[in-house]
């Protein structure tokens, strides 16, 4: 990385106070810049197996869903596992989707996996807030790294359509919706995916934890 990169982000960490300084940078080849929590589980050993699970909180910067997914899932206990990575708008960026974003999150992936998993490892996709966009969005592009979706507290309904949320079926991983409101107020038809109302997101980052390793 070279020395302007590194001042543009070393000045973007220190210009948002929402970058703690236990965040994370990764770099992808193609130069997009992530910023990233990293959640590992309870007792965690590296010599032990995890589930990996990539958790989007907001499609857009100004969604500023980032800070309370991170807090919500600091409140989390027992989680065991699997370890989560929470990654933020790419720096500099205004939203999650675009081609470039796209190929560096692919490359940010198999980084992690090659840090924190085992070769060929897929990722369980989390969507919490408008994060279900990106979780719908790259589930689909990326269908080769996911194991699985789960929307967990999704508000993403009301952005997106019918279409192309059915769009991510048959690519060869379960679909899985936790929303404190029944099914039938969500604005789209969920009846395709594995359903359960749940009382918080927290109670969601539970049970996808005590039900992970058999997606």
């Amino acid at each position: 990385m070279n020395t302007k990169r590194i001042l543009s982000i070393v000045l973007a960490l220190a210009t948002c106070s929402c970058y703690g300084q236990e965040l994370k940078t990764f770099e992808a080849r193609n130069g997009v810049d992530f910023a990233y929590e990293l959640m590992l589980p309870e007792g965690y050993d590296k010599s032990k197996s995890y589930e990996l699970a990539m958790v989007f909180s907001e499609i857009e910067a100004d969604n500023h869903g980032f800070e309370p997914t991170r807090s919500a899932l600091k409140e989390v206990q027992g989680l065991k596992n699997m370890i989560l990575f929470i990654p933020k708008v790419p720096l500099g960026k205004p939203h999650w989707i675009s081609h470039p974003i796209h190929h560096g999150l692919n490359d940010f992936m198999k980084n992690m996996r090659s840090s924190y998993g085992k070769p060929n490892q897929k990722f369980h996709f989390i969507g919490h807030l408008r994060g279900g966009r990106v979780a719908q969005t790259y589930s689909g592009m990326s269908s080769e790294y996911v194991a699985s979706v789960s929307f967990a507290n999704s508000t993403h309904w009301t952005i997106t359509k019918q279409e192309y949320f059915d769009g991510i079926f048959n690519l060869g991983f379960k679909v899985y919706v936790y929303s404190d409101q029944p099914a039938k107020n969500l604005a789209l038809n969920v009846s395709k995916t594995i359903f359960k109302q749940v009382s918080d997101f927290g109670n969601a980052i539970s049970l996808i934890d005590e039900k992970i390793r058999s997606y």
